[in-house]
């Protein structure tokens, strides 16, 4: 029995390994994307300007709207769930020389597995400087807050997007300094509640990206092709988003709420 036991816990603490190995396999929709992001598709159009959505406000930055139409179009994972465990997008944001700025809140346009379940509410949010390749730079600020979910009725790879969507209790103050300064700002919805239902079938979330050919809305730079992906179980340790995401990820729908608090000389003219 003592033997049987063991078997059995050894087993049971294999399933979700098991699972998580096999889950970005499974939303390979395409040959071409062998990684954790979702897939991308293969029709094309011409695209349209981006604008800040009405929910960003006020709007800080924005890194543009996810387009399904977009023939690079993809999404990388990021969260915390039952299945994947903890995946992480870091996606800059610019603060110029000389300004300072008030942060407010943060949000993402999430791609999800099943539905609009983020439990529990309280949802992990953080910022970084000076992340490198391998290296996640130094930890600023962190947080969780609890968010609001809301559909965009924008559907990819046959998921339904969300807007997760995170205010601060206080206001973080950000310096662009004498050279001009480069955040990371991460937002992890989570479903690690084995009680409930969507957790534990599978939820699963993905950062919607935003390509080249969808400028941001001109806030705050959100520069392309310069988000990190972390990942230890993957196998990711602080890499460029373009690593585990080769064909697309060079920027990404999320966004800061906040207001520019000082300009420098240069910038008001």
């Amino acid at each position: 029995m003592k033997y049987l036991l063991l078997s059995l816990v050894f087993i049971i603490a294999l399933v979700p390994f098991g699972l998580a190995q096999r889950e970005p396999l499974a939303l390979r929709q395409y040959e071409q994307s062998r990684d954790l992001s979702v897939g991308h598709s293969k029709s094309s159009k011409t695209f349209t300007p981006n604008t800040a959505p009405s929910y960003c406000k006020p709007c800080l930055a924005y890194g543009g709207d996810f387009d399904a139409n977009d023939p690079l179009a993809t999404a990388l994972a990021d969260g915390n769930t039952l299945v994947f465990g903890e995946t992480e997008v870091w996606v800059p944001v610019v603060v110029k020389v000389g300004m300072t700025v008030s942060v407010t809140g943060i949000f993402g346009n999430f791609l999800t597995a099943l539905d609009s379940t983020v439990d529990p509410v309280a949802t992990p949010w953080a910022i970084r400087a000076h992340i490198s390749d391998g290296d996640g730079g130094k930890l600023g600020f962190q947080g969780a807050s609890n968010v609001t979910v809301t559909p965009t009725g924008r559907i990819g790879f046959g998921l339904n997007e969300y807007t997760i969507l995170a205010k601060f209790d206080e206001p973080i103050t950000l310096h662009g300094f004498s050279t001009g300064a480069t955040y990371y700002f991460l937002i992890q919805p989570q479903c690690t509640n084995p009680e409930n239902q969507t957790c534990s079938s599978g939820q699963r979330y993905y950062l919607s990206d935003s390509e080249t050919s969808r400028p941001n809305h001109g806030g705050l730079p959100t520069p392309n092709d310069h988000a990190f992906f972390n990942a230890p179980y993957f196998g990711y340790v602080y890499q460029p988003a373009q690593n585990p995401c080769p064909f697309g990820c060079d920027n990404f729908s999320q966004g800061l709420l906040g207001t520019v608090q000082k300009h420098s000389s240069s910038e008001r003219k």
